[in-house]
């Protein structure tokens, strides 16, 4: 197994057990599944990819994300460490 796919499935780990809309378990890893390979992109960078989850959230599934609410923003962040962990991980 390449890195690529190794990488990309335990992104998605995170972001199923993140889980912002939230799915059923059993669904949550195939639903985010684009999100994780978009995240591989971004790469290893905790501010590119707190700002892209806070596009997910916000944009993408209109969850009505706010910056000023300390639990979003900590909700983010602590996704963001895990994914960045993930990366340290895999490298």
């Amino acid at each position: 197994m390449s890195m690529k796919p190794k990488l990309e499935e335990d992104i998605n780990r995170v972001l199923g057990a993140w889980n912002p809309i939230p799915v059923p378990e059993f669904l949550a890893l195939d639903e985010y599944r684009y999100y994780a390979s978009q995240i591989v992109l971004i790469g290893n960078n905790f501010d590119k990819l707190s700002a892209y989850l806070k596009e997910i959230a916000s944009e993408r599934m209109g969850l009505g994300y706010n910056d000023n609410i300390p639990e979003h923003r900590a909700d983010i962040e602590k996704v963001a460490r895990d994914l960045v962990h993930v990366f340290e991980a895999n490298s």
